[in-house]
């Protein structure tokens, strides 16, 4: 019978190597020929959920805005068309602090579209409190379709109605959602000027 023999004052220690995480792995640059190449950016883009937390964090951003705007028209009586900047900024901040800080063209293709439906919903909902104002409107299905139609078309609707004040319009929107695309990109120097170049 073999019996074990270890020598327990004679103990050598050897060092265990160090193996970093995934996420400190993904911190570190790669070199390739000698350049260090980032390659963070690819392994939080590869992950869906900050995409679909970004989008949750624009919804709740777009809905703020949308409120904002109608109420701030509907208690003032000001038409006021850079209501659509906040809206832009506020749809690009919530983006941005939902998905950590992180953009990239889909980040910047959702917030254009969330901050273009959150402006139309705000029309939507002023002008189903002006027609109240008059008489009492059921919210009904037809009723809620109407609304999404007139707020989806509102940029050509006050175009119509009056081409000059119409074109300014649009230009404050577009400014807004510019400045929602600039938040949303992946050059930090653009989130902190939404606004310039």
């Amino acid at each position: 019978m073999a019996y074990d023999t270890s020598n327990f004052e004679q103990a050598e220690y050897t060092e265990v190597p160090f193996v970093p995480s995934a996420s400190a792995r993904a911190r570190q640059p790669v070199l390739f020929g000698g350049v260090a190449v980032d390659e963070t950016r690819e392994v939080s883009e590869s992950n869906p959920n900050y995409l679909l937390r970004a989008i949750a964090g624009g919804l709740i951003g777009a809905a703020f805005g949308a409120v904002c705007y109608a109420g701030f028209i509907d208690l003032t009586g000001w038409t006021i068309g850079y209501l659509a900047v906040l809206v832009g900024w506020l749809v690009g901040k919530g983006m941005m602090t939902a998905s950590e800080d992180r953009g990239g063209p889909q980040y910047q293709v959702a917030a254009i579209a969330l901050t273009y439906l959150a402006v139309a919903a705000g029309e939507a909902i002023l002008v189903y409190l002006w027609a109240s104002q008059r008489r009492p409107v059921p919210l009904n299905v037809p009723t809620l379709l109407g609304l999404a139609k007139v707020g989806l078309m509102f940029p050509m609707l006050n175009f119509m109605r009056s081409p000059g004040s119409g074109m300014i319009d649009m230009i404050i929107l577009f400014v807004g959602l510019r400045a929602a695309y600039r938040m949303t990109s992946d050059n930090p120097r653009s989130r902190r000027t939404p606004f310039k170049g």
